[in-house]
């Protein structure tokens, strides 16, 4: 039996779930073997998988992924140690046989993401691995049409050169009619939510979004769990019928209410839920007169009335000095699990609580 590898990106502070994912796919699908390294070469927000299997099999598997960006299957490594960093780059892609570029008729990009200090850009050795290309044997290049995407990085004086699987991110799957142009990753979504119930033998029963904006986490969390009932509340109207008609075109229809979570025992009042996940506003649509230190406090005072004994919250915060002040006035909620993510250059912190009886 052949051994499979592929390298995946995600965002970072995520690359061990990517493998924890995997990792369970591979066992539901009989595949022997698995290995995983988060932050390979250690770069950060790319894992890499190893399995007993065909590559058709792992990526067949790698491809259904929810925590991850991009798959690429890598082809070629090597030290830039000459000085000409872009000839290099050049002359070791020329010397590459590569089965995806096998076909006189294909096309193909270039694109690189470069880590470092370097006397280049990306596009430059975008450009060089290119030129790499065509020295090899001429195919034509498309910059939106490709029918192969060939990824050559460089962090630090390390190249890495593979073939990128993925056309769109994995994690850009938003769906239904209210596509707001601000609206959270599906990976981070999907990252709050395993983090907050990761127990395959203990899914949520009802389970609440806030701050739901246009059903981001409610759409992940059907994906993840179809029996869950879904409830979510935004003080913007739009963004309440926008998750409604996003919902309801999946196939998953939730209680929608406009409302404002610091108000969530009054909005919510009668009801219980198990499982709390949002992403409360990183500032702009906090208020001119709201601290995000009030909005924690105020939050965190109203979910002991609407929620059960047992209840996990699971929130995205940006301003975690604030958060953290606030958990400690409330110790009806105990931290169970913290770690920081990247998102779209941000470093907002994902906060597991156990709601303390």
């Amino acid at each position: 039996m052949s051994t499979a590898r592929l390298e995946i990106t995600t965002n970072r502070g995520l690359e061990d779930l990517v493998i924890e994912e995997l990792r369970r796919l591979a066992v539901a699908h009989g595949v022997a073997g698995f290995n995983g390294e988060h932050r390979p070469r250690g770069l950060a927000g790319w894992a890499a998988v190893e399995a007993d299997t065909s590559p058709e099999v792992l990526t067949s598997l790698a491809l259904r992924l929810r925590s991850a960006h991009h798959v690429v299957r890598p082809i070629h490594a090597f030290a830039l140690d000459g000085a000409d960093p872009l000839a290099q780059i050049q002359a070791e892609v020329a010397a590459l046989d590569i089965p995806e570029l096998a076909d006189p008729g294909v096309s193909f990009r270039c694109t690189s993401a470069r880590h470092g200090e370097h006397p280049f850009t990306s596009e430059d050795v975008a450009r060089a691995a290119g030129a790499g290309v065509r020295d090899h044997a001429w195919r034509a290049v498309s910059l939106k049409g490709f029918d192969v995407e060939l990824r050559v990085d460089v962090h630090d004086a390390r190249c890495t050169v593979g073939v990128q699987l993925t056309r769109e991110a994995l994690s850009r799957r938003r769906t239904g009619p209210y596509r707001p142009h601000m609206t959270l990753q599906a990976s981070v979504a999907w990252a709050l939510l395993h983090l907050a119930r990761p127990e395959p033998d203990r899914p949520p029963r009802a389970l609440l979004d806030p701050f739901c904006g246009s059903g981001t986490v409610l759409l992940e969390a059907a994906a993840r769990w179809p029996e869950v009932r879904l409830f979510g509340g935004d003080t913007s109207a739009t963004s309440v019928e926008g998750a409604r008609s996003n919902l309801e075109e999946a196939g998953h229809p939730g209680e929608i209410r406009v409302g404002d979570a610091r108000e969530a025992d009054r909005v919510w009042g009668g009801e219980r839920f198990d499982t709390v996940v949002s992403n409360p506003p990183f500032g702009k649509r906090i208020g001119r007169n709201m601290s995000f230190a009030t909005l924690f406090d105020e939050l965190l005072a109203a979910l002991p009335a609407i929620t059960t004994p047992d209840a996990r919250v699971a929130l995205l915060v940006y301003k975690r000095g604030a958060f953290n002040h606030a958990l400690r006035a409330h110790p009806r909620f105990t931290l169970r699990h913290a770690r920081v993510v990247e998102l779209g250059g941000l470093h907002p912190a994902i906060m597991v609580l156990d709601r303390a009886g």
